[in-house]
This record gives structure tokens, C-alpha cells and sequence, in this order.
């Protein structure tokens, strides 16, 4: 069942003997792998049965002893985890299923109450049951016809392969019109899809496959390129794009910024595995680099920076550090960057501080050199020089608050707070408090930090009747009290009504102007307290 699944991985299948016999015993429940108590299919055992299955089913072997055995391993509901805002394997192991069974059943259409879990179901009469159910419509009718395109490219049974293809591109991205997510998974399962498709398929599928892929850009990312690496130097009908493909993923792989050097010493490896087969030169050259990355940076690469940071930062306190001496400080900063594991486990703010603590000139220039090429967060970085240049008196901070205007998150930090004490004409403090005051209406206040802006007017005897009002606000509503994560402010309302935000954004594109002047003429046609 494993070497099934191992060969599915780069477009090859199990011989039929083996095949059927392995069918048999599975069907058999003395001799059949014990399956998991639950239906989640986080074990890659599920996985593997799944992919040995495909491989029965490529064959053309008994519907029956198929059905029956995809029955016992894999429920015909869902489970919650097939909707999850993360990639998952409950997901692709539940819908490779289904697909099978669709085309075992030879049926077209679904009914997506018949697959949503029970306890779903259960709350048929309640608020939720319309968001949970359309959850499962959008992810389900997403993906499902790659699902389905991929098994008949196993059962060969595709036909005209353009035709399809661009069938199930619009039926897919038909269902997922309206789906509105932060970080949708569903954009780069469809990749590994068409990955597989490509794979899985013949000389016909190539052009279109790889070209859609290509088309996805930073969807098509050094994970799903590599595994289609590997079985492209394994495949005959690959063999075209096997040179661009390597070309093109090396590149990228050296591109990566927030790899660390494991993940990306790891990449190296891959890489010189999937091109083994057709250059040990080229193999080895890659193997060289992989082995180059670890041997200079480690787990200790974080500690090694953390130690030259704190010596930074007392070598600016001398009176003569020059202007290369910060420059080769914040070159060694971006070097630390490329390479460590994740960019939330060091501090790029703080490197720009100190740098800026050096020299304000260098520092500058660097995030500037930073933003062009993408990296880091260029406001949190200009935001910390601007901090320490108000409190070393380098700048002044009306001048420094002024300079917010150009970032989306204006109240990140204690900026406002910082620019207030060090201002010194009170009506300055005043203007400062009064726009920061404007931002917390606009955008919503969190309490801790509307509590820290009245202390702060009250020590400089400032007044505001808008940060009165949001005072009052928090007194009378102590549930909402709560900690500062993330510095984001959100003011909540339990007297909201239900915005109904599902019938606003219904059948609107939002990526588009005219999309969004659609939006904005329905919002304004409803009543003016309705979404509060």
C-alpha cells in the first residue's frame, strides 16, 4: 500500500497482480489494516490506503470491493477539518474519495447536506446552520471538479483534455465567488491538483497544466515545484519542462527570505534528489549548497545576532563610530534575514533602531533598500527609527507624527504617546492628541490603550471630548476589557445590529472599481445605523 502510494507520487502505478490481491485482503475484514476509531485522516496510513485505492481504480478493478473498501476507511460526511482555513489532509483525502465514488456511481450532481457532518445537520434551525452549510458549498464545489478531472485522468476516461480543463477552471472559480478569507488554502491546493494532473496525465495535459500553473506565480511555490521536479526527470511525457522547471525553482529557491536555513538546506536536498537521476554533476552541486548553508548558519544563528546586536548597541554610545561601521551592522542584518527560520524569531525593527542609533542616514537608506526589494515590514522598521530619533531629540515630534500619514497602521506602538511627552508647546501636544484621538473613532480603540492616552493627556492637562466619550465608553462596558495582542484596536459593540454582511457582498467582485462602487451604492442604500 506505501510503494502505491510512493509510485502515485511520480505518475506510476502498481502492477495489477499485486494490485488485486492487495484489493482482496483489504475487503477482507481478517486480513484488512486496522483503521482509525475517529474520521479524521490525519495519519498518512489513510493517505497511503487512498492512493492505493486510486491505483485499483485505475485498473478498472471491481467497483464493489473499491466502494466497499473506500466505505471502510473513508466516511461519505465530511468532517469539520474539510473545511478548515488550513491546508489540510482530511480535506484531500475526503474529496479523493468522493470523487471515486461519483464516478464508481456514475453521478454528476451532489447534495451537500448528504455530506456535511451530523452535527451540522443537527442545528438545521439554527442562525449558524446557513454559514456552516455555505462553508462546505464553497469549499466542496471549489475543489471537487479537480478532484473529478483528476480521476478520470486516472480512469482515463477524460476525453477532449482543453475542453475539460477549461471547464473546471469556471465551475470552480464560479463556486468560489463569494468566499471572503484572510488566507484562503483553497488557491494553492488547486496547484498541487493541477500538479498532480500533470503528473498523472500524458503529452496532452502539459501545455495547458503547466502553463495555468505558472500563470498562479507565488501559488506555485518551491514545495509543489519540487515534487513536480521529482517526477518530471521521471516521466517521459515531462520531459519538456524538465529544464525550465529546475531552472526556475533553483531560482526561487535562492530567492526565498523567510526560510531558515534548515527549511532551506532541506529545499537543496530535495532538489538534488528529484535531479540525481539525470545529473549527478548538477545533484552534487546542489548537495554542496545545502551542506554550505548549515555549516555557516544554524539553530544558534538568532543567538549569534542577539550577541552582536548587544555590542552594537553599546559601540554607538562612543563618540567616533562611523558611518561603514553601521552599514556592515545592517548588511549583517540582512544576511541574519535571509537566513533565519521564521521573521517573527528575531527583531528587524530593532536592528533598524540600532543601526539608526549609529547612524540615522545609514539606517534609513537600508530600510529604503529593504522595502524596494520587499523585505521585512517596512512600517514597523520606520516606525522604530522614527521612536528613537523622537526620543533623542533628533527630530521633532510634530514632524515625526506627521510622518504616520503614509503608513495603514498609524496607532502601531506607543508612538502617539512618545510624540506627546517629548513635544514641548502644549498646543502641539494638543494637535497630536487630537488627531490620535480621530484615528480611535475611525478605526475602533482598544481600552488599554485609550486608558494610556488619558493618563497621558492628564499629566500634560490636555483635554479631548472624543477620547471622553470612548473613557465613558469602556467604564460602562467592562467586558470588553482585554490585552494588548497584536496592536490591533477594535472597539466592539454588543448593541449591533446584524450587519447581514452575507446579502452586502452577495455577487459582488470586490477586486475591481467597479466592484467596489457596486459595494458602496448598496451600503449606501441601507439604513444608516444598520451596520452600525
Amino acid at each position: 500500500v506505501a510503494i502505491a502510494h510512493e509510485l502515485l507520487q511520480v505518475g506510476k502505478f502498481l502492477k495489477m497482480p499485486i494490485a488485486e490481491k492487495c484489493l482482496a485482503k483489504l475487503g477482507n475484514a481478517k486480513t484488512q489494516i486496522a483503521k482509525q476509531k475517529d474520521d479524521f485522516y490525519d495519519d498518512q496510513k489513510i493517505a497511503n490506503i487512498v492512493s492505493f485505492i486510486e491505483t485499483c481504480f485505475h485498473y478498472k478493478l471491481s467497483s464493489n470491493k473499491i466502494n466497499s473498501t473506500l466505505d471502510y476507511y473513508v466516511s461519505a460526511k465530511a468532517n469539520r477539518m474539510v473545511v478548515s482555513n488550513h491546508s489540510s489532509k482530511d480535506r484531500f483525502v475526503f474529496l479523493r474519495a468522493l470523487a471515486i465514488r461519483l464516478i464508481l456511481t456514475d453521478k454528476s450532481e451532489i447534495e451537500i447536506e448528504d455530506l456535511v457532518p451530523t452535527e451540522v445537520l443537527a442545528k438545521k434551525n439554527k442562525h449558524d446552520f446557513s454559514t456552516d452549510l455555505k462553508e462546505y458549498k464553497e469549499c466542496i464545489n471549489g475543489l471537487l471538479p479537480w478532484f473529478l478531472l483528476r480521476a478520470s485522468i486516472l480512469r482515463g476516461t477524460a476525453g477532449v483534455f482543453q475542453t475539460q480543463f477549461q471547464s473546471t477552471i469556471i465551475i470552480s472559480q464560479q463556486a468560489r465567488t463569494n468566499r471572503y478569507s484572510n488566507y484562503d488554502p483553497l488557491p494553492k491546493e488547486i496547484a498541487e491538483l493541477v500538479s498532480s494532473i500533470l503528473i498523472l496525465g500524458d503529452s496532452t495535459v502539459v501545455i495547458e497544466c503547466y502553463q495555468y500553473l505558472v500563470s498562479t506565480q507565488n501559488i506555485f511555490n518551491a514545495s509543489i515545484r519540487l515534487r513536480l521536479l521529482h517526477a518530471a526527470y521521471r516521466s517521459e511525457h515531462l520531459t519538456e519542462i524538465c529544464d525550465i522547471l529546475e531552472q526556475t525553482t533553483y531560482e526561487l529557491i535562492k530567492s526565498l527570505k523567510e526560510e531558515g536555513p534548515d527549511e532551506m538546506a532541506e529545499k537543496f536536498i530535495m532538489l538534488s534528489r528529484a535531479v540525481t537521476i539525470n545529473s549527478v554533476a548538477d545533484a552534487s552541486e546542489y548537495f554542496d549548497q545545502a551542506v554550505e548553508i548549515v555549516s555557516k548558519f544554524g539553530e544558534e544563528l538568532v543567538k549569534r545576532w542577539e550577541a552582536l546586536e548587544s555590542l552594537a548597541e553599546r559601540a554607538a554610545e562612543l563618540p567616533d563610530i562611523s558611518d561603514e561601521f553601521a552599514y556592515r551592522f545592517i548588511r549583517c542584518a540582512e544576511l541574519v534575514g535571509n537566513f533565519v527560520s521564521r521573521e517573527k524569531h528575531w527583531d528587524r525593527s530593532n536592528a533598524a533602531r540600532v543601526d539608526a542609533k549609529m547612524s540615522p542616514a545609514t539606517a534609513l537608506a537600508a530600510i529604503s533598500r529593504w522595502r524596494d526589494r520587499i523585505v521585512g515590514r517596512y512600517q514597523y522598521q520606520v516606525l522604530a527609527i522614527i521612536k528613537h530619533l523622537v526620543q533623542n531629540n533628533l527630530i521633532s515630534p510634530l514632524c515625526a507624527w506627521s510622518l504616520t500619514h503614509f503608513f495603514s497602521e498609524r496607532l502601531y506602538g506607543d508612538l502617539a504617546l512618545v510624540c506627546i511627552e517629548r513635544e514641548p508647546t502644549k498646543a502641539g501636544k494638543q494637535a497630536i492628541l487630537n488627531d490620535a484621538v480621530k484615528i480611535l473613532e475611525v478605526e475602533g480603540a482598544h481600552q488599554k490603550y485609550v486608558d494610556d492616552l488619558r493618563i497621558t493627556a492628564s499629566e500634560f492637562h490636555l483635554s479631548n471630548d472624543g477620547l471622553t466619550n470612548l473613557v465613558d465608553f469602556f467604564a460602562t462596558d467592562k467586558e470588553e476589557k482585554a490585552d494588548d495582542q497584536g496592536h490591533h484596536y477594535f472597539k466592539k459593540r454588543n448593541d449591533q445590529p446584524d450587519a447581514g454582511w452575507d446579502f452586502l457582498f452577495n455577487g459582488i467582485q470586490i477586486d475591481s472599481l467597479h466592484g467596489l462602487t457596486k459595494l458602496l451604492n448598496r451600503l449606501n442604500n441601507e439604513p444608516k445605523d444598520r451596520f452600525g
